[in-house]
């Protein structure tokens, strides 16, 4: 019962130093890889959005997830600015959580919700437990705004 996960990408342009879209980066593109995913593997593979890496690319992340629709059962979550892969806490940065919520509770999302808002710990050295309480605590209440948007 175990399924590889597919997460969207973006890459460095080091030259000019902006943000390109690179693997799945794009909601047709995402869909087209996982449908060839299936037709020669069956259910063996998922897909998990990065939902701080298609911001990155200039997606909004409701685009992509009612794009995979129920193919979605992983996501990694933080926020950025769209300018740099941040990695904070959701509502730290310039994503729009509520219409993300509501896109999620719109395609029934039940999988899996990882942080990657580890970079929200950098200032917070000595007070580890209470930043690690908090950020549970806005996970919780992402889920419960997923929740009141499916009522």
């Amino acid at each position: 019962n175990i399924k590889i996960a597919v997460e969207n990408m973006f890459k460095w342009d080091l030259k000019r130093e902006v943000i390109n879209h690179s693997s799945c980066s794009r909601p047709d593109e995402f869909v087209r890889y996982m449908e060839g995913l299936e037709e020669r593997y069956g259910d063996l593979f998922t897909a998990c959005l990065d939902i701080g890496h298609v911001a990155l690319v200039g997606t909004d992340p409701c685009d992509v997830i009612y794009a995979l629709g129920d193919r979605l059962t992983a996501l990694h979550v933080h926020d950025n600015d769209y300018k740099s892969d941040t990695h904070t806490i959701p509502g730290c940065g310039r994503i729009n959580w509520a219409e993300v919520t509501k896109a999620l509770a719109d395609i029934d999302y039940t999988g899996e919700f990882t942080f990657e808002a580890d970079n929200f710990y950098l200032n917070f050295e000595g007070f580890y437990q209470e930043a690690a309480s908090f950020l549970a605590q806005r996970g919780r209440n992402l889920i419960s705004m997923i929740e009141a948007a499916k009522a």
